[in-house]
């Protein structure tokens, strides 16, 4: 996906982003009028097509003038590249301009497309992981904070897609052998949508595939009596010949023994097909994501970066400990401090210890993504895929308006063995904590300054003197930063003595 400046969200809270900043979009009903203009994808809308969204036969009598108002507040509020407003009067009426790829809604429907070209040639591997990012875009319910006639139906419309995909992506992953893993998720989900024959045949394929043929025959009673009281109806042809399949232990319903993802063999690079937008792929034969050539520079800079770096012994024997999957206590690791405390040189160091034990490092890096869920999707797509990655996001705090949506949507949604580094300058939210999903999940550690000989380690590291280390030390405390500087400083002074020394001496 190309960078865009301007990030337009529906699949949550109505949003926009300019340059990762989140901007105030108003009333609900502004909210809603911006909504129209998102759905409409360009078309140009008429005024009575404003008003018929917002409120349908019972409009007042004031309705073109209040929506006026509302186009002008709109206006002041997006950001153009243009001289006039990013709203623009056209014959008929308004059209929003939309740049490619600036929508959430526009790439989901191409993350849907793409699972279904993959699923039709025949690769599981790159249709489900297609269908975790495009739903990974997701940030609540759609058209949240919208308020007029049109919001309910579209809502209704986006999530009846949300759960389509979603039904999709469960269905591929029961194909890869992933039944057991999906099991929670259909328990939920069927509380959700009791009625749902799809959610109940992939609830019962996936148990009956862990050697519970019982309880997949008891879904099946428990749908058929609901069906009957609530509509009247028996259950669908489908739902009735699985059941009739799992009463004769039907083989051919046992499925794949391992999933493909699993299997050891020399892997083909592939270009992912590009569909027109920029937005190619580089997967392999089996839906791998294939390690970067690292050449002499990259081995050469950690090597460097593992000379100089200097205390946050405990932090890396925990990371070091996780990485290891049998002895994995954690799936994330969040580390805060303020500003210079040696996070980004900590969440660097962890990702050379996570090179070095093999495992894929997917870097996100929150200076770029901003508040941008579809940035922030696009950029953590790998670790969807591979449940060997690892995830480092730095500067957190730069998209610290997604927590919330990282938390309860993006991490759950990771395959199991994927381990999280986090590094930000506030504590985590206290909903981390609340959250008994994530008790013994996250691992907080708040950084502070180094110890006095770790100080003096840093500095010698740098190559300051040993006669003027103590000094550095005792002015500029721990701080990694300071010292790092003061150390630089040092250095220099130190190098334009010697050169005055030997021109003296000549």
């Amino acid at each position: 996906m190309s960078s865009v400046a301007l990030a337009y969200g529906l699949l949550g809270p109505v949003h926009v982003s300019h340059d990762g900043r989140s901007l105030d979009l108003g009333t609900p009903q502004q909210c809603a009028v911006l909504g129209l203009f998102l759905l409409a994808e360009g078309r140009a809308l008429s005024l009575e097509q404003l008003v018929d969204g917002l409120w349908g036969v019972g409009a007042p009598a004031s309705a073109v003038a209040t929506v006026r108002t509302y186009l002008s507040r709109l206006r002041r509020v997006l950001p153009s590249d243009r001289p006039g407003s990013s709203i623009a009067s056209v014959r008929g009426g308004y059209r929003l301009s939309v740049e490619p790829g600036s929508l959430d809604l526009t790439l989901f429907a191409r993350r849907v497309r793409r699972a279904r070209q993959a699923r039709e040639a025949g690769d599981l591997l790159r249709a489900v992981t297609e269908l975790r990012t495009g739903l990974a875009l997701w940030r609540g319910e759609a058209l949240g904070g919208a308020r007029g006639e049109y919001v309910s139906a579209e809502r209704d419309r986006l999530e009846a897609l949300r759960l389509l995909a979603l039904q999709d992506r469960i269905a591929l992953d029961i194909e890869l052998a992933r039944h057991a893993e999906v099991l929670p998720e259909l328990v939920t989900l069927t509380r959700s949508h009791p009625l749902d024959e799809r959610l109940r045949q992939l609830h019962m394929l996936a148990l009956h595939r862990t050697g519970r043929q019982a309880d997949a025959l008891q879904v099946y009673r428990d749908v058929h009596t609901l069906l009957v009281a609530e509509l009247g109806i028996e259950p669908g042809g489908d739902l009735r010949a699985l059941h009739s399949r799992i009463l004769r232990a039907d083989p051919d319903l046992d499925g794949p023994v391992r999933p493909p993802a699993e299997r050891v063999g020399r892997a083909s690079l592939s270009l992912a097909e590009d569909d027109g937008d920029g937005d190619a792929q580089w997967t392999t034969s089996e839906g791998r994501w294939p390690t970067p050539v690292q050449g002499l520079l990259a081995a050469r800079l950690r090597a460097g970066r593992e000379r100089g770096f200097v205390g946050r012994g405990v932090e890396r024997a925990l990371f070091a400990s996780a990485l290891d999957r049998a002895e994995q206590r954690f799936a994330a690791l969040y580390l805060y401090g303020p500003p210079g405390i040696g996070k980004s040189a900590l969440l660097r160091q962890l990702a050379d210890d996570a090179t070095a034990a093999r495992r894929r490092v997917v870097p996100v890096c929150g200076r770029v993504v901003g508040a941008s869920v579809a940035a922030f999707v696009e950029a953590a797509s790998p670790a969807l895929a591979d449940p060997r990655a690892v995830l480092m996001i730095d500067a957190f705090e730069r998209c610290g308006e997604l927590e919330g949506w990282l938390r309860e949507q993006f991490l759950p949604q990771l395959p199991d063995g994927v381990l999280v580094a986090l590094a930000g300058r506030q504590p985590p939210e206290p909903a981390w904590r609340t959250d008994p999903s994530w008790s013994g999940a996250l691992l907080v550690r708040g950084l502070g300054d180094l110890s006095r000989p770790e100080a003096d380690q840093l500095l010698a590291s740098r190559g300051v003197p040993a006669g003027a280390r103590k000094s550095v030390a005792a002015f500029f405390g721990g701080h990694p930063l300071a010292l790092s500087l003061a150390a630089d400083m040092a250095r220099r002074r130190g190098s334009a003595t010697s050169r005055g020394d030997r021109r003296r001496g000549a």
